[in-house]
């Protein structure tokens, strides 16, 4: 089970309740490495005492600058990187494989709601689906989880527990010799009842229905899920280059942390102090990735599975049978005179938590009066255009111009007002064309020059239409 101090760090920022986490035993980083630290330490000694009693003066030397060669080119090892990144991906897939662990509580829920009736036929239906969600889930934890494999060994055992009865055990049987991977058959049944009883009219509706199909397709989702992580794993080169990595960094700080008689006692002791944090930060993070790689096992930290199947399957009928239809009696709540409590209470113990409810950044902030009048308040909208807005309507390749200065392939120049187009009259200066004017299509507005825009947008030049408005005029732009 996932050892939990959370209580104990409650203050975090109290030193006492980091000695109260740091004292752990069960799950701690001493218990996960004291035996190779032990290693170490034994190693170092070893290693010592050849150097000083069995090696002659000219070994002693060679050894030394084997030493010097070494500790010169450490840095060659990317411990730290390696570690970093293996760790980062496995506590990343531990998480989730844990958020992937599917629970019957929504299922229950949806099914409670949707399979009214207390009678005994709707009271099956309704514990027969949940009991198969969880059904499957056991029979997905028995091909991953060392624990539930040790508490279910074979089918029998499964039912003897009760998730599966006699004649669903014999005819899980006979199809789990067509395909290996069974554990969605269980699910397969629970949608096939859920549909049934949509025809007895058991199922209130159809979207109750259709509900409980997706909460069935999630949870086998999530189940599917994994069963990826226990068959698709990290790449084994890579945990092997992590687990080189951190083995070949210890075997070359046996040398080069070696204390030596010349030295000094104070130097002695750095680098005996050197030596054994490096091993414990380095073997204990390379320990917890490599515990962390299978959170099914049965180490500490690994998840506690056959409590969570116990607690799925009593949750499931409660919610389903027990509690179905067994609701307190509505009355009035407490604040019902005053509609909204005018204050809670708070405990002894919890009044110094009572404050005041915060405000975001920016609700107490203002501004001077000055900067808190509208600018463009009672300004008309034609008074804030530019003076130059214009629809340009081409048909000859132009592709902006002005009242003032057209080009000289530009077809026509109209203003726009408020959403409306006011063509010129009497244009001289247009090419082969002294006179545009609207068709009847465009209506105008009474004792003004403003034209609404008709639907097809068509024009009449010198009293002849074209057939269509592409002809003349292939897009419209306002500047």
């Amino acid at each position: 089970m996932t050892v939990s101090y959370t209580a104990d760090i409650a203050n975090g920022g109290r030193l006492v309740n980091l000695w109260r986490v740091m004292i752990r035993w069960r799950g701690s980083l001493y218990k996960l490495i004291w035996q190779d630290l032990l290693l170490y330490c034994i190693l170092v000694v070893i290693i010592n005492c050849i150097h000083v009693y069995v090696m002659p003066v000219y070994m002693q030397q060679v050894f030394r600058k084997i030493k010097d060669y070494l500790s010169s080119n450490i840095t060659m090892f990317p411990v730290p990187f390696v570690l970093s990144f293996f760790v980062d991906q496995v506590a990343t897939k531990w998480w989730h494989q844990y958020q992937m662990i599917p629970s019957p509580d929504t299922l229950a829920l949806y099914t409670n709601a949707a399979i009214p009736g207390k009678d005994d036929t709707s009271r099956m239906i309704r514990r027969t689906i949940v009991r198969y969600a969880v059904l499957s889930l056991v029979l997905t934890l028995r091909t991953i989880s060392t624990r539930i494999k040790k508490r279910f060994p074979t089918i029998k055992h499964v039912e003897d527990a009760g998730f599966i009865l006699e004649e669903e055990k014999e005819h899980y049987n006979k199809l789990e010799t067509q395909v290996t991977a069974n554990n969605w058959m269980p699910l397969v049944w629970a949608a096939n009842i859920a549909t049934h009883a949509k025809t007895l009219k058991r199922v209130s509706s159809d979207h109750c229905l259709r509900l409980l199909i997706t909460e069935l397709t999630a949870h086998r989702d999530k189940l599917g899920i994994l069963v990826g992580y226990d068959l698709v794993s990290i790449p084994l080169v890579y945990t092997q280059t992590m687990v080189v990595v951190v083995v070949s960094y210890v075997i070359v700080t046996l040398f080069i942390h070696q204390p030596f008689n010349d030295s000094s006692d104070l130097s002695m002791i750095g680098t005996i102090l050197s030596s054994l944090s490096n091993f414990i930060i380095y073997v204990g993070l390379m320990k917890v990735a490599t515990v962390m790689l299978n959170p099914f096992g049965e180490d500490d930290d690994d998840f506690e599975l056959n409590a969570t199947v116990d607690r799925h399957i009593t949750a499931a009928y409660m919610i389903v049978d027990e509690m179905h239809e067994d609701e307190p009696e509505v009355v009035k709540d407490k604040y019902w005179d005053d509609i909204v409590p005018k204050e809670l209470p708070y405990t002894i113990g919890s009044a110094g938590y009572r404050k005041v409810e915060p405000n975001c950044s920016y609700n107490e902030t203002s501004k001077s009066n000055n900067q808190q009048t509208f600018r463009n308040k009672g300004m008309s909208r034609s008074s804030t255009r530019s003076s130059n807005t214009y629809c340009n309507i081409q048909g000859f390749g132009s592709t902006r111009s002005s009242l003032d200065s057209r080009s000289a392939n530009t077809y026509s120049n109209v203003e726009i007002r408020n959403g409306k187009i006011s063509l010129p009259k009497n244009d001289t200066s247009l090419p082969n064309h002294n006179k545009v004017r609207p068709s009847a299509d465009w209506r105008k507005e009474e004792d003004s020059d403003l034209y609404e825009f008709p639907e097809n947008f068509p024009y009449r030049v010198d009293d002849q239409q074209p057939s269509t408005s592409k002809q003349y005029f292939n897009q419209v732009k306002r500047y």
